[in-house]
């Protein structure tokens, strides 16, 4: 249990790491804002036309059954998974359930937060292939702040 928890620790400091680095983007905006909106009304890029947003067809979304299985060859395996990104919606608030910060800091199991374990995942993935999947997590201006005590809290 202890090489679990040494593994779960240097995970967790990959997750600061990361997290750290898209603060520093998040720090630029202000509450309630996005970059496009405030470049918006200072006139530097046009606004978005929202009507021209639309579900994606099907000639451009692949149904899962549909796709060819993984190649068995590592080598393959890890040219796939270097083209990947994992991005998680950290949006939202655990009001409804009672609680007062985002749901991914919740404990779920054994003392680890759905963060914790997600990060342990993306880990394990990148030790098995020898690649370097990132994980990104799109967080609210609700969820930002408390995610990142979190991820500053695990360092510890």
């Amino acid at each position: 249990m202890a090489a679990a928890a040494v593994a779960a620790d240097s995970k967790i400091d990959n997750l600061r790491d990361a997290v750290a680095k898209l603060g520093d983007a998040a720090r630029t905006r202000s509450p309630g804002s996005s970059a496009s909106s405030r470049a918006t009304s200072s006139g530097e890029a046009e606004q978005i036309e929202w009507s021209k947003i639309q579900t994606p067809t099907d000639e451009v979304v692949v149904p899962y059954d549909t796709l060819a299985p993984p190649p068995e060859d590592l080598d393959a395996m890890k040219a796939l998974l270097d083209k990947l990104v994992v991005l998680k919606l950290n949006g939202g608030l655990g009001t409804t359930m009672g609680c007062t910060g985002p749901k991914s800091v919740i404990e779920v199991r054994n003392g680890f937060t759905f963060l914790d374990l997600i990060v342990i995942q993306i880990e394990s993935l990148n030790k098995k292939y020898g690649c370097s999947v990132p994980l990104l997590l799109m967080n609210s201006f609700n969820t930002h702040d408390d995610t990142q005590k979190e991820v500053l809290q695990l360092q510890h």
